[in-house]
């Protein structure tokens, strides 16, 4: 036979043979790995900390804060309580008197001078001198003294006459011209005259003025 031939009766006895019948075999199952899983790694570390000793445990100590150093402050000022006071109610003022002062009695009598008048150039030797007292009566012990003085030294005062109580005295120029005392020698003979006035003087020796001259004028004499 030829390749031909042979390739077509093998196709037909393919044609005409039934088809086989294919047998399955029943599934089977497969054995499970016994090779136990491979732990994470993670999990064998955690094992590992798990297996060790635990941590010994060290007491803590709490430290103490830091304090800080205050400054130096200044005081402050205290207020002082003052203690309360209570307050009285109010009243009805009463009348009061009035009491008036009282004039101070002066031991003093006031003394005006009557003649010579004032600034009076006379050429009379005599010549009198005349005052008056006013007021207080004049003491047991008090007297009156005439007194004549250089104006530009009043400190320095001479009586012509002397003390007494009577309201008058007589001046002698012209022995008064030649008196012993230096001062009143000098004032009967100076041109520009001098001051006269009367003060209060103890009668006892020695005299010690009591209240000096109040009125005073001036009196010339020229012969």
């Amino acid at each position: 036979l030829s390749a031909a031939e042979e390739n077509t009766r093998l196709l037909q006895t393919q044609r005409a043979a039934p088809p086989p019948t294919a047998t399955l075999s029943p599934p089977t199952l497969a054995p499970l790995p016994t090779t136990p899983p491979a732990i994470p790694t993670l999990a064998a570390a955690n094992l590992t900390q798990l297996a060790a000793p635990p941590p010994t445990l060290v007491q803590f100590t709490p430290m103490p804060p830091p304090t800080a150093t205050p400054s130096p402050t200044q005081p402050l000022p205290t207020a002082t309580g003052l203690p309360p006071t209570r307050t009285a109610p109010p009243t009805r003022p009463l009348p009061t008197a009035t009491v008036r002062p009282q004039p101070t009695a002066n031991p003093f009598a006031t003394i005006h001078l009557l003649v010579p008048p004032p600034d009076v150039t006379a050429v009379q030797e005599r010549v009198e001198f005349t005052w008056e007292a006013t007021g207080a009566a004049l003491a047991p012990d008090h007297c009156f003294e005439l007194v004549f003085w250089n104006p530009a030294k009043s400190s320095d005062k001479r009586s012509p006459v002397g003390a007494g109580r009577a309201t008058q005295g007589m001046v002698n120029f012209a022995k008064l011209s030649d008196s012993p005392d230096a001062l009143l020698q000098a004032l009967a003979r100076s041109p520009q005259g001098f001051m006269w006035g009367v003060r209060f003087v103890s009668c006892a020796s020695p005299k010690t003025v009591l209240q000096d001259v109040q009125e005073v004028r001036h009196y010339t004499y020229q012969p």
